[in-house]
């Protein structure tokens, strides 16, 4: 059962930093291919961290927008248990 519990926190680690981060990446460059933003307001929606600039130049809500927000809750979700993972081999190194 132990092994069980490290297998799924491993993969949400793996899961979370791989697939979630170039998903986020290709939404928000969708969503910006769609309307017509500036070069400027495009690379902030792209690259400025934990969605900011997304949320704050949203102009409108679409199926991309909300898909959006649903995986950034996922994903963030299996952010904590990757935490737990991180948490849980640097305790276990402490104790030896």
């Amino acid at each position: 059962m132990f092994e069980i519990m490290i297998f799924t926190l491993i993969n949400a680690f793996w899961f979370t930093l791989i697939i979630g981060t170039t998903t986020l990446l290709a939404l928000r460059v969708a969503y910006s291919m769609q309307f017509s933003y500036t070069l400027k307001e495009r690379l902030i929606i792209w690259f400025v961290p934990l969605s900011i600039g997304f949320y704050q130049l949203e102009k409108k809500k679409n199926i991309i927008s909300r898909l959006y927000r649903i995986l950034v809750i996922v994903f963030f979700i299996t952010a904590i248990l990757a935490f737990l993972f991180v948490l849980y081999t640097e305790m276990e190194l402490m104790i030896i």
